[in-house]
Order: structure tokens, then sequence, then C-alpha cells
């Protein structure tokens, strides 16, 4: 649902008056009004119709409204049903929500109320719709067992601009620390871009000599060097129509970054030896691990090339500042080396769990990846143990003073997570994996974590 398209609603009642109430009532919200005269009618325009909202009255002719609503829930399980009833049923209500209506609404209509209940069903379903979509879009882009997973709000808010700016042509910087998944960032911008389709090539600036960097880069005629025998189409030559990952750019010798700037500006170049001009037209995506910025401050950057890589920019959090991502990753990657190593291990302890978001992860993704991998190696059972997890990150939680206990682990754990999400215990035991219920009877033991807000 985008900001320019109505929400559409169906209106299901036998009284024409109610109808034309509600229709008038619901004109304000600006939506668009279907009506139906009896359950059967509303039945079939509902399953057929494309409505994100369906008001129906419980007493009607042919069909009544529990019984539309059990038929829906059979045939259009996403759909959202609020109930109309009259004074004196709420036992009927109360039914309806059993079933699986969204809210039920009493003659007389309460305008205010009315309007309050339709616009947040409007938020929820718009909300879900999003989300849903945008794990599409990820389960899309997972290449060689890859992909983005994520459970916190930064990493949410960044996949948001990522869909964003996605469709544009315009150059793109990444800034992250090593590990953090540029890369795998890199290829999701391209897999949501128009040039899905076209190449997508990635080079690390950082891991050639300038020599070698040049020639992969640009190509090079037959004769242009010793040991040069044959025409050789470079990088940007069989890029031309997809998109460049230059990671590492940081990296770019000073001479290149001039030789770069005017491809990226003239969209063509010599390659070496060469006397004809080659066209090229590339989507760049540009990744760094250190402060760009900086770097043209201290002179170790042209700040021409700067602005002209950085039309969009993008900022990927360190995983320490993300710790609920810790728990989704982990569980991600057991899942994929039990397929990829054939590993018998299914789960992780809560212990061991907590023992991992504990640690600050210097290297990151990466890092934890291998941890994940090394545990599941050695691990004797199919679910990993705080036995399991290694030394060091155990030993990281000492600092000069004894270990902390498990359960000191724990209740710092416990502290970090309430709050993270303001206090909201609701929120906080389903990112911690427990009922309601174990978190509450925690909190009445421990008035130092009950009092966070």
């Amino acid at each position: 649902m985008t900001a320019n398209t109505k929400h559409k609603i169906l209106i299901v009642d036998d009284e024409e008056v109610a109808r034309s109430g509600l229709a008038r009532i619901l004109e304000k919200l600006d939506v668009t009004v279907d009506h139906a005269g009896d359950g059967e009618e509303g039945l079939q325009k509902a399953i057929a119709g494309d409505f994100d909202l369906i008001l129906t009255d419980f007493k009607m002719p042919k069909l009544d409204g529990l019984g539309m609503l059990d038929a829906l829930i059979r045939e259009k399980p996403l759909s959202k049903v609020i109930m109309i009833t009259g004074r004196g049923t709420i036992d009927t209500a109360v039914d309806a929500l059993k079933v699986g209506a969204y809210d039920f609404i009493q003659k007389p209509f309460d305008i205010t109320m009315i309007r309050s209940v339709v616009e947040r069903a409007f938020r929820e379903k718009d909300l879900a719709e999003e989300n849903l979509y945008l794990k599409k879009q990820l389960s899309q882009h997972i290449e060689h067992e890859e992909g983005i997973v994520w459970e916190d709000k930064k990493m949410k808010d960044l996949l948001l601009l990522v869909n964003k700016i996605a469709p544009t042509s315009n150059p793109i910087l990444v800034e992250g620390e090593s590990g953090v998944g540029k890369e795998i960032l890199a290829k999701t911008l391209h897999n949501s871009s128009r040039l899905k389709d076209k190449k997508y090539i990635a080079v690390n600036c950082g891991a050639f000599s300038e020599d070698i960097l040049v020639s992969e880069l640009f190509g090079y005629e037959k004769g242009a060097f010793t040991g040069a025998d044959q025409r050789k189409a470079g990088i940007f030559e069989d890029v031309d129509g997809g998109t460049l990952f230059l990671d590492e750019i940081g990296d770019l010798p000073m001479a290149m970054q001039a030789r770069f700037l005017r491809v990226l500006q003239e969209k063509e170049f010599y390659r070496l030896g060469g006397r004809d001009l080659v066209k090229t037209e590339f989507r760049l995506v540009s990744a760094t691990n250190k402060d760009l910025k900086q770097l043209v401050a201290s002179g170790k950057f042209r700040e021409d090339l700067y602005y002209r890589i950085r039309v969009h920019y993008i900022k990927v959090p360190p995983l320490r500042e993300r710790y609920p991502d810790v728990a989704a990753l982990t569980n991600f990657f057991i899942r994929k080396h039990q397929v990829m190593e054939s590993f018998n291990v299914t789960g992780i302890s809560r212990e061991a769990l907590a023992y991992l978001q504990s640690y600050d992860w210097p290297g990151n993704v990466r890092e934890l990846e291998n941890v994940v991998k090394e545990m599941m190696v050695t691990s004797e059972g199919e679910v990993l143990s705080e036995d399991d997890v290694p030394t060091f990150i155990k030993n990281h939680l000492k600092g000069t003073e004894d270990m902390e206990t498990l359960e000191e682990v724990k209740l710092g754990y416990v502290s970090r997570v309430l709050k993270h999400v303001g206090g909201n215990r609701t929120r906080a035991a389903k990112v911690l994996g427990i009922p309601r219920i174990t978190l509450q009877r925690l909190l009445s033991k421990n008035e130092d974590l009950a009092q966070i807000k």
C-alpha cells in the first residue's frame, strides 16, 4: 500500500441506512468504499476483491456475520474483519473475536471510535505488508547461502533506506567496520535495482598493487607491456550496463583516484596502450571501513571524487550496537552450516546465546559466523551449550576481575534488553525468547531490573 493508494473498505449490512451512515463517517479517511446488502453478496465481493478492511453486520439474511467471517478465514485468511453488533450483544462480539475478527463496533455508531478502530487496522495492515515486502525482497537476494538477517530497529531502518535508493542509478557509498556485511548489502542494492539482471562485479581495491589494479580495471591492448600478448577487456568494459562494487575504496592510490574520477565523469576510458575510447555506463557502489571525510581532510582522498561517489550514503552499524541481531544471525548460521557441512547441531541454548550476546564482536558478523561454525564442529550435542562457547568469549566477561557467574551474565543481558525496549516487558520477553510471566517472576525477585524504564 503506497502513500498515493487509497485503502479499500467493504461494508456489508442489510440496512441501507447503516451502510450509507458508515460510508459518510469513513469519507474523511479518504478511502474507497463498496457495499453489499447481505452476507452472501458480501462474501462474494470480499473473496473476489482486494479489500483492506471488511465491516460486516452480525445479523443479516442468507448468511450472518459469523458465517461470513468463518468463510473468509478459510478463503482469505489475511482479511481484516470488523464485526458490527447491536447493543447488548457483547457475547456475540466476543465470539467473533475468538473466531478471528479484528475488532467490533456497536450500533448506534460512535464516529470517533469507528475512525480510530479503522485507522488502527490500516496502520497494522500497512506495517505487516511492509515487513512482508522487505522479507520477500531479502529472501530473493540470498546468494550462496548468504543474506541480510536482522531483528534490530537500526537494521530495519537501514533496509528501508536501501529499498528507497536501490531503484535509482546514483552512486552509493557504504561505510562500516570490517565484517559488518558491506558486500552483502551491495548485492542487495544490485538485486533490488533495475539492473538486477545485468552484471555485478566486485573489486577489492586493497587487494592489488596499483599496476595490477589499473590493468584489471582498464584492460589493455596487445603489447601494452611485457607479457600482454593479446587484448584484454577490463572490468570497466565488462561491467557496462551493470553494477560495479568497489570495496575498500579508501585504499585507492591518489594517482588512481584521478583516473577513476575521469571515468565516472566522462563515462569513457582508454585501455592501457590503446588509442580508441571505450564507452561504459555502470551503477557504482563503493564501500570502506575508513572515515573518508577524515581522509579528505588529511589530503589522502580527493574531495571531488568523494562527493562524486557519495550521492547516497549508508552507514552500517557494528554488531555490538545491534545485539538483538546476534540471536537471529546465530540461528541463521546454524541452519546454513547444518546444510552445507551436514552438522547435527540444530539450535543453541539460552545460556550459550547469552554469552554470545554479551561479547563485543570486533570482527562483527564475519567473526560471529566463524565462532558459530567452530562451536558446531566441536560440539558433541545437538544443541550448542555454554560448554561449547570459546574460552576467549567467556574470558571477555572477566575484565580484570573474577569471571561473572552465569546468573550475573543472564541478569546483565536482561537489563540490556529492558533498557533497549524502554522497559516494555512484553517486547523484552519476546527478545529474550521467554514467556512474559517468566520475565515477571524474574523482575519480582530483582528490584533493580523491575525499575528499568
